[in-house]
């Protein structure tokens, strides 16, 4: 009976060990390590296998700050929990959703790509060239999130509002790993960030440059 008390207190042990490795403790969501684990588990699949496009979503919080500078940690922990818990929402079970660290987000989608449709118009942002069905669906995504995201929420008495930045990233053609994908969709990001009027951005070609750029840099 010890013996099977220890064994199983060992077993629980390991599982609780394993979730801490993969979950942020405070909102519950994936860490890095994991969404860098599922994108490489999509580079070990032959890409003409895949049902669906896998876009990467890096979403960094605008003013988000000063909500500790004025309402304390705890408001501001109340406000990465409620934007954790409103990503899970706009999600399917199957995509990642993860937070990066601090206030940056990522989400990681599966969209089926339909190339008899008509492509429409593109919500809010740029979607940097002629998108496909599955662009212009994630196109609708980031939109949806960007509207999550910046809706107010209440924490004690206080009415809070944040923004965001998004950039986005089409696995495969943006990034075959991990490390390049999450790299293409910060590039994006930054670019949305340094445009008021764009609440996400797709990677661009000419982004790569920068890049590379900055990997040089890097190194020296």
């Amino acid at each position: 009976e010890a013996l099977r008390e220890a064994y199983a207190a060992t077993r629980l042990a390991e599982e609780s060990a394993a979730r801490l490795a993969r979950h942020d403790p405070l909102t519950g969501l994936f860490n890095r390590r994991h969404m860098s684990e599922r994108i490489n588990e999509l580079a070990r699949i032959d890409e003409s296998h895949h049902a669906l496009r896998y876009f990467i979503y890096v979403i960094d919080l605008d003013r988000f700050k000063p909500i500790n500078d004025l309402h304390g940690h705890a408001a501001g922990d109340a406000v990465l929990c409620t934007i954790a818990d409103r990503l899970q929402a706009l999600v399917h079970e199957d995509d990642v959703v993860a937070r990066l660290g601090g206030d940056e987000f990522a989400v990681l989608a599966g969209i089926r790509d339909n190339p008899g449709d008509n492509p429409g118009d593109n919500p809010r942002g740029d979607s940097g060239g002629n998108p496909g069905s599955a662009q212009i669906d994630a196109a609708i995504l980031a939109d949806r999130i960007a509207q999550a995201i910046c809706t107010p929420l209440k924490t004690g008495h206080c009415r809070i509002e944040v923004g965001c930045s998004i950039g986005v990233a089409l696995f495969g053609r943006d990034g075959e790993d991990a490390d390049s994908l999450i790299r293409s969709a910060d590039a994006a990001m930054y670019r949305a960030k340094a445009q008021p009027a764009v609440r996400f951005q797709f990677f661009e070609e000419s982004m790569r440059e920068e890049l590379r750029r900055k990997a040089e840099l890097e190194v020296d």
